[in-house]
């Protein structure tokens, strides 16, 4: 999953410590992790949760579970990539 994530333009991401979740920065696309998380839900039909709701070093971040099937994670990373190429591509 991080492999994936780091092929992502302009995203920066950390090996997790343990956890079921990474934590990538998005700082490139967005200053408000909030309205960003939205936009993932409503954009790419994929579920975070902003990063900020975890302290204020969590601003521009975003927290993915890969609690999940590997098929699923896959394509919700792809939906993830493709939304910041349109967001990339209409900057």
């Amino acid at each position: 999953m991080v492999k994936r994530i780091r092929e992502m333009s302009e995203v920066k991401v950390s090996e997790p410590k343990g956890a079921f979740y990474v934590f990538p920065d998005f700082g490139y696309y967005t200053c408000d992790d909030e309205k960003f998380a939205k936009e993932l839900i409503r954009e790419a039909g994929v579920v975070t949760v902003h990063g900020s709701a975890f302290g204020p070093s969590g601003k521009a971040h975003i927290r993915i579970s890969f609690a999940a099937s590997m098929e699923k994670l896959e394509e919700g990373l792809n939906r993830i990539d493709a939304y910041l190429r349109t967001l990339k591509a209409n900057h």
